[in-house]
């Protein structure tokens, strides 16, 4: 083989062994890269519908997520049901003539992925007082969802022939659901408080596959593996609404840092052939770990206004994801330090609207949202945002159906050991399906 070929093929082998490294774990971030950080899937359609509005605007038995002073508001035994849908859509791209000499026949692919799951039952129960509310609930909630794709195929060709072909696809599945019980008492007819404590479980398997090969000169080499991942943790969170009329209510809420027990289980499967000068080279490599990821404090506050049939909301919470540490593993917390500057502090905005038809029984809903990435801007093209559509409909006074659509995007830069940049744009769309009966 020349000396040129050689060139290109370490130059080649230094991009794959990046890109061995999964996309859940960039270059950029390194082993860092955690999936649960800034990670919150949605509870209830009615909230999802208003873009994920919930702190001030309590009707049902999602207040237990939301703020769970709201659950004060609920004069009858209810029961509800949900059901989630999301379809992902990963495009993957690199630039054109990514090495000299060479021109680009393929630098984009698309990759999709589609899941429905099993998303919340949340049972509310009014206990009966002399005077004010107090109100128990318990229920099980999807809290974060990792379900995932992507796919990259580049193709470069040079004059003399040399063909150049990579291919790399990754795949995620796995959700933390939330076992939640909590209880709000109303102190005063426009005041009401609330707390709630959740074991949080759950588990990610992410596999990936990565292909090159140089068509000319027989060089090829690839390689497959896993990561699994199983969470266990705890959390709490409180929170009060005030409501001081009939048209405006304000809600705060606090959640406690969350404490994650993982378990972290890694295999890896890597090969390297020259036919032309007969080099076979081949390796194993697995990891397991026990660690505690502890998130950051969150804070949250919302208001809502109502006038009539015609409800305006908004939400913002905040969390300094900077502050998110490692423990229980003396190997791992000596990186905190990384933690601190690879990772932000964010701050969340939503907002949302619904139109009331009493006649019908009726509700429509609609939102608009802000949910930055907790990575530091260098690894961001363009941060989270989306809207989303919502519907209700009430029959026979007592059984609640409602649906939300909703939708959003984000794109984020990797960098290989070349400097070279993918592109991934992800797009995701959510369906939300919530039954209530009171």
């Amino acid at each position: 083989m020349s000396r040129s070929i050689w060139g290109v093929n370490l130059i080649l082998s230094l991009l794959f062994l990046a890109c061995m490294v999964p996309l859940a774990q960039s270059q950029n971030l390194g082993s860092f890269e955690e999936i649960s950080a800034a990670n919150f899937f949605g509870v209830g359609a009615r909230q999802m519908g208003m873009g994920g509005v919930g702190i001030a605007t309590a009707l049902d038995g999602a207040s237990l997520y939301h703020n769970p002073a709201g659950l004060a508001r609920l004069s009858a035994v209810e029961f509800q049901f949900g059901l989630t849908n999301q379809k992902f859509e990963n495009r993957s791209s690199q630039p054109p003539g990514r090495f000299t000499g060479f021109s680009s026949t393929l630098n984009r692919a698309q990759a999709d992925l589609s899941k429905s799951r099993f998303a919340s039952v949340i049972i509310s129960v009014p206990y009966p007082t002399y005077r004010g509310s107090l109100v128990i609930a318990g229920g099980i909630t999807k809290l974060m969802s990792f379900d995932r794709a992507s796919l990259l195929h580049v193709i470069d060709r040079r004059n003399d022939g040399l063909v150049i072909d990579d291919y790399s696809s990754e795949s995620e599945e796995g959700a933390i659901y939330s076992y939640t019980v909590g209880a709000a008492i109303e102190l005063s007819p426009h005041l009401s408080v609330g707390a709630s404590l959740a074991v949080l479980s759950g588990d990610d398997r992410f596999d990936f596959e990565n292909y090159y090969s140089d068509q000319t000169n027989d060089f090829i080499e690839g390689g497959a593996g896993f990561v699994s991942e199983s969470y266990i943790g705890v959390s709490a969170k409180a929170g009060l609404l005030l409501r001081p009329n009939a048209h405006l209510a304000w809600g705060l809420t606090v959640e406690s840092p969350v404490q994650l027990e993982v378990q972290y289980d890694y295999e890896e499967d890597w090969y390297q052939t020259d036919i032309s000068d007969g080099i076979v080279y081949s390796y194993y490599s697995d990891d397991y770990l026990e660690y505690t990821l502890v998130h950051p404090v969150r804070f949250g506050t919302g208001l809502s206004l109502r006038s009539g049939t015609f409800m305006i909301a908004a939400d913002i919470d905040y969390a300094d994801w900077s502050q998110m540490k490692y423990q229980n593993n003396i190997e791992l917390e000596i990186d905190n330090n990384s933690l601190k500057a690879l990772y932000r502090s964010v701050l969340n905005w939503r907002a949302g609207i619904e139109y009331q038809y009493p006649r019908f029984g009726l509700a429509l809903r609609g939102g608009i949202f802000s949910q930055p990435l907790p990575y530091g801007k260098a690894n961001i093209e363009n941060d989270r945002t989306g809207y989303s559509l919502g519907i209700g409909w009430l029959t026979g006074g007592h059984l609640l159906v409602e649906a939300a659509y909703l939708s959003g995007q984000f794109d984020r830069l990797y960098t290989a050991a070349n400097n070279i940049q993918t592109l991934a744009e992800d797009e995701y769309k959510r369906i939300y399906l919530t039954i209530s009966y009171r």
